[in-house]
């Protein structure tokens, strides 16, 4: 009776209206488990365009226009020279840092994205897990009588042997714990612990707890445990929570990639053109 006591929350006796509850819920779950599992992968894809500027395309465009920057930043810079010659109303210190804020622009913007692309691909790299998203949301909020019962009943924490989204496919919500031995064909997996302990549920007699036999009244069909304990709800909260997370962060990042690939193609090209002033380039390091 103790081990009944201390596994009494593993324990749920099956019913007709319960197999369909588990059923549709858990049809729905695998839907969301779809979905997080697909955004999950397009957030990958999406990290993959972070260093975009080193395809081939855009390094042909770089290399076709790289004389035509380059004759743009003599000009300004000869003309911004000639200007400082004819006039003695410029800020010297002013053009000074507007001189330092373009070459920053121009030679360490491009490293600088480059190395920060770098970093958050290997960073996303470190978060990946073996398992799927969706598959370690299941992992964590289901529990295998068969697992509990091979382990010796010694802990009532999550124990399941899902690693892969196939065996999430397997699951079946409603089966129920098979302690005759008629549903496998070499007997019934469970321990003689197991089996004597699942055979037994308990009932209240005056305010105390007794063990009876899991009998059906009619003589019917016994009674039996469902194999899975899980947690629905646990289980909902964090796939919706997972799939708002990523539509936000690949919005974002793909709204990121967009802005600094403007940014790494034209800044570099028009980064000395703005010498005398310096309001366009420190707008542009601003975005960045």
């Amino acid at each position: 009776m103790d081990k009944l006591l201390e596994f009494q929350d593993l324990l749920q006796v099956a019913n007709i209206l319960f197999d369909f509850l588990r059923d549709i819920g858990f049809i729905l779950l695998k839907m969301v488990a779809w979905l997080v599992d697909g955004l999950s992968s397009g957030l990958e894809g999406v990290y993959k365009l972070l260093n975009f500027y080193n395809y081939g395309p855009i390094k042909d465009f770089l290399n076709e226009y790289n004389a035509v920057i380059w004759l743009m930043a003599s000009i300004s810079i000869a003309f911004f020279g000639w200007q400082l010659i004819v006039s003695h109303k410029l800020d010297k210190d002013k053009i000074v840092t507007n001189i330092i804020l373009a070459m920053t622009i121009f030679f360490v913007m491009p490293w600088a994205l480059e190395q920060g692309a770098t970093l958050t691909e290997a960073g996303a790299n470190l978060l990946n897990n073996e398992r799927s998203s969706s598959t370690e949301t299941f992992k964590n909020n289901i529990t295998d009588l068969y697992t509990v019962d091979r382990n010796g009943w010694k802990s009532v924490a999550t124990q399941n042997d899902i690693e892969e989204k196939s065996d999430i496919k397997a699951l079946d919500m409603s089966e129920k714990v098979d302690t005759s031995g008629w549903w496998f064909t070499d007997g019934t997996p469970m321990s003689d612990e197991g089996d004597k302990l699942l055979k037994k549920k308990l009932v209240q007699v005056n305010g105390k707890y007794e063990t009876a036999k899991m009998k059906s009244f009619w003589e019917i069909g016994d009674p039996a445990y469902y194999r899975y304990h899980w947690h629905p709800f646990l289980i909902t909260i964090e796939l919706l929570t997972k799939t708002i997370v990523y539509i936000m962060v690949i919005i974002k990042t793909a709204q990121l990639i967009n802005e600094l690939g403007l940014l790494y193609i034209f800044t570099t090209g028009i980064a000395w053109t703005d010498i005398s002033n310096g309001q366009r380039n420190k707008q542009l390091v601003t975005k960045t």
